[in-house]
């Protein structure tokens, strides 16, 4: 049987705690010790299209031992589906283990360097009813030795929320100092009940979180802030939810703004990404509660999670009417006579206002156009030279920013130049603001054009000037998206029923694209451990995280 890498990560394995499975007590200190890891929590989508493999679940099983050696290099493992009989039916679609009524067995899983993985699609049963829960319970061993089996468990629901964002369009009206208060709305087009609703606000750029409510924690780090607000308010299949104002404060750096959100009906738990990031403290006792205009009540503990990639995303965006300052400089220091010299070329903002583009791409670029016959000896690491630049006398070299330009912000870089001084050469640096399909911006943001050049005599004599503020250190890389890590509860049976719970093999190999989408949610593959910021914080849930990140400009 050969390994399946993993393809993508589902909704419920990021928010489900693992639940990991070891040998019982090992014979000896020096035996192999064999450990199987598995979701501790998946939702099943009734929806998902067998055909097509839309919104599949997968059991997504691993198998590590620290020892590697003839004796560990494959495991057994045997599958228990009895309890979710009539819920949901075990794939095969490896033609490589063999069925016993609800019992599924992989007899020969290998472990190359140690590690083995497995992942079984899970295809809801026909007709079952959306809410039914079961478990299903893995045991594995290795194929020679006498070491304890390692167990482990995975608690299985069908359906769950499918909460949606109502869209908000652009507010193109704003300035520095404004407060907007958009419409926010969901509607649960589910299967289950939500016992409580997680609005999730990750502020990108330019929008401040700013009221206090007593149903939020406040949350700070070196990166910035978060808050967490709970709502503890229900929200049935079919109904929908407008959340009270809240009102984003437009801040100073504010230009294209965005707020991103999303709701879910999970609670963050100890160790969620923002539980693990922030230090936060209660909102104050006498502040009003954020609510959805619906009342509250105690929720019930409950497992129920959002079949939605996008956790009932909405996306705020706002185009401030702000500017920035952008301004060219460069400086000649020559030695030996003028014939060699260091050439500094850069950048700086004046803001107010950061620019910021979401796909990840600069801003504006430095770019330094010299005269053929100038001979660069030394580069700096972030320039290159540019090859689409066509001249027949001059060369140009494009130097890389920073997605993220703040007020503040300056960008140095050395060259290393030979030069002939008597031929009178001039160095040209300009700041080129190219959009998606390479075409000049003409930088709106700035109102000063004049500033957007320099041009540096290199001769005997030093010419022009650098800023004499340090270099600004680029912001750092957004962090890995926050990913609840809850845990579920003790299973509970399933109805009983005379279908068995493990399917025969289909005729062919899951689809490329498909692998662990542990709860019916497809489309995540490329932002794992990103791209679940949105989907991560729990049920009944305000969060807001205020930092700056790499992402794209509209």
């Amino acid at each position: 049987m050969r390994i399946l890498r993993p393809r993508f990560i589902g909704l419920a394995a990021a928010v489900s705690a693992l639940a990991i499975g070891g040998a019982a007590a090992p014979a000896q200190a020096a035996d192999p010790v064999l450990k199987l890891t598995a979701a501790g929590f998946v939702a099943v989508d009734p929806a998902a299209n067998p055909n097509d493999h839309s919104g599949d679940t997968y059991l997504v099983l691993d198998l590590n031992t620290d020892t590697v050696g003839p004796n560990t290099s494959w495991a057994v493992l045997t599958i228990d589906t009895s309890e979710i009989t009539g819920i949901a039916t075990v794939q095969d679609n490896n033609h490589s283990c063999t069925a016993a009524g609800t019992v599924l067995t992989c007899a020969q899983v290998p472990l190359y360097q140690g590690h083995g993985q497995l992942d079984l699609p899970l295809l809801a049963v026909k007709d079952a009813k959306p809410g039914a829960t079961g478990t299903v319970h893995y045991s594995a061993h290795f194929m020679s030795g006498n070491t304890a089996p390692a167990t482990a468990d995975t608690k299985v629901m069908l359906g769950g929320t499918r909460l949606t964002g109502q869209p908000v369009p652009t507010n193109k009206d704003l300035k520095p100092g404004d407060v907007w208060k958009p419409d926010l709305v969901v509607t649960n087009k589910g299967d289950l009940t939500a016992p409580q609703l997680v609005y999730t606000f990750t502020s990108v750029t330019g929008l401040d979180f700013t009221p206090r409510f007593s149903n939020c924690e406040y949350g700070t780090s070196p990166d910035g802030d978060a808050v967490i607000c709970t709502v503890h308010s229900p929200l049935a299949p079919g109904e929908t939810a407008k959340l009270d104002p809240v009102g984003f404060t437009v801040n100073s750096s504010a230009y294209d703004a965005y707020e991103d959100i999303s709701v879910s009906p999970q609670n963050p738990g100890p160790g969620s990404w923002v539980r693990s990031h922030y230090t936060f403290t209660p909102g104050p006792a006498a502040s009003p509660r954020l609510t959805v205009g619906k009342p509250e009540a105690t929720p019930a503990p409950g497992d129920v999670t959002d079949l939605n990639p996008n956790g009932g995303g909405i996306s705020l965006q706002a185009q401030v009417k702000n500017t920035a300052d952008f301004a060219a400089f460069g400086a000649w220091a020559p030695e030996a006579g003028g014939k060699q010299g260091k050439l500094t070329v850069g950048m700086t903002s004046s803001g107010p206002a950061a620019i910021f583009w979401r796909s990840g791409s600069d801003p504006a670029n430095v770019a330094l156009t010299l005269p053929k016959q100038a001979k660069v000896l030394q580069t700096p690491d972030k320039c290159r030279l540019d090859n689409q630049f066509k001249s027949d006398t001059q060369v140009r070299y494009s130097c890389q920013t920073s997605p993220w330009i703040a007020a503040g912000y300056r960008a140095s870089y050395d060259f290393t130049l030979q030069v002939d001084p008597a031929a009178g050469s001039t160095a040209l640096v300009t700041l080129p603001s190219l959009d998606e399909g390479e075409q000049e911006t003409g930088m709106p943001w700035d109102p000063n054009k004049a500033n957007n050049a320099a041009t540096v005599a290199l001769g005997t004599q030093a010419s022009g000037s650098v800023p004499t503020s340090s270099p600004t250190t680029p912001p750092p890389a957004p962090r890995p998206a926050p990913s609840a890590s809850t845990s579920a509860p003790a299973a509970t049976k399933a109805p009983a029923s005379t279908a068995s719970a493990v399917a025969p093999a289909s005729s062919g190999s899951t689809p490329a694209g498909k692998g662990l989408a542990s709860t019916g949610a497809q489309g995540l593959g490329t932002i794992t451990g990103v791209g679940l910021a949105v989907l991560a914080i729990g049920a009944g849930t305000v969060f807001t995280v205020r930092r700056r990140k790499a992402g794209a400009h509209s």
